[in-house]
C-alpha cells in the first residue's frame, strides 16, 4: 500500500504566477497566501525560472501516476528527528 501526502484537488487549477527575486522578496507574505491557496509560484531570476513554490499538501505535476504504481513513495515522517538536529547543532557550536 502506498501511503503519500493527500493532494488538493480543485476542479479547475488556477495558473501558475511568475515573480522575480525582487518582487517575492518584497512581497512575501502575499505570495504564501497566493501558494496556501493553492496556486504555484514560479521565481524568477533575469527572467529565467529558477524555482517554484507549491503547498505542502500538493504532488508535483507528472508525479500522481508514479506513486500510484508504487514507483514514488512519499515519507511518512521527517527524515530526522529533532534530537539528531540538537546533536549536530551542539558539535557545530563546539567545532
Amino acid at each position: 500500500m502506498c501511503t503519500h501526502l493527500p493532494v488538493a484537488k480543485t476542479p479547475h487549477p488556477r495558473p501558475s504566477l511568475k515573480v522575480g527575486v525582487g518582487e517575492l522578496r518584497g512581497r512575501l507574505s502575499h505570495y504564501l497566501a497566493e501558494v496556501a491557496d493553492g496556486r504555484a509560484v514560479v521565481v524568477t531570476d533575469r527572467g529565467r525560472p529558477v524555482a517554484r513554490l507549491t503547498g505542502v499538501d500538493q504532488i508535483p505535476d507528472g508525479w500522481q501516476r508514479p506513486i500510484d504504481d508504487g514507483l514514488i513513495r512519499m515519507p511518512a515522517k521527517k527524515a530526522t528527528s529533532s534530537k539528531t538536529r540538537r546533536k549536530v547543532k551542539a558539535t557545530y557550536a563546539l567545532g
